[in-house]
């Protein structure tokens, strides 16, 4: 209730000559309705237990098991490149495992990251062994993908095995990209700390 009374006194202190004392009264008694509501209150703590439950369910990442799908520039994945790049993730996705990488992270907030995803979705239907996160280092509106609509992203991260959608942009960038010991990119697979061994 404190925190509604608030809202309302901000909103008095921010009106204008064009506002009404009573329009803000009004707006304040709407509000005051909709915090006491039974329904609404039952929803909000529902809203609440899925969003730890989904917290409690985050995987705990071994660096020397990962490694992070993305971008370096968007513009090199393009609706050109991506028959290529689609390859190369095949290739890169093959030999990774092959040395005893398990989990795929993909970074569809970047067109490369983005193209990884669904080619990763495509192996992992054939049978290789990986677990697949889906997480996103920058705005959706922000964005650059030779897909345009949004809405395309949702039914492919859903087959993921979890998506980091409660870290923001800047969390992700400083969660998992310090996190993960492998890299792979336009230019192929890197490690964070070459310890020699061959490349894809």
């Amino acid at each position: 209730m404190k925190q509604i009374d608030r809202f309302a006194f901000q909103l008095k202190q921010r009106q204008d000559h064009r506002q009404k004392p009573e329009d803000i009264q009004a707006w304040a008694s709407v509000l005051r309705e909709m915090d006491e509501d039974p329904a609404l209150a039952e929803l909000t703590r529902q809203m609440e237990r899925e969003h730890q439950e989904h917290l409690a369910a985050r995987p705990c990442l071994e660096p020397q098991r990962t490694v992070l799908f993305y971008s370096r520039w968007d513009w090199v994945c393009n609706p050109l490149t991506v028959p290529y790049f689609r390859g190369a993730i095949r290739r890169a996705a093959r030999w990774l495992t092959e040395r005893g990488f398990t989990t795929f992270v993909a970074d569809y907030g970047t067109a490369f990251g983005l193209l990884a995803m669904e080619t990763l979705l495509e192996l992992r239907e054939t049978g290789y062994p990986f677990s697949l996160y889906a997480a996103r280092s920058t705005s959706m509106g922000r964005r650059q993908s030779w897909r345009e609509a949004d809405w395309e992203l949702i039914p492919l991260i859903s087959k993921c095995d979890y998506h980091y959608s409660q870290l923001s942009p800047v969390q992700t960038l400083l969660e998992l990209y310090s996190t993960a010991d492998c890299f792979c990119t336009e230019i192929g697979v890197e490690r964070r700390k070459r310890a020699g061994g061959d490349r894809p």
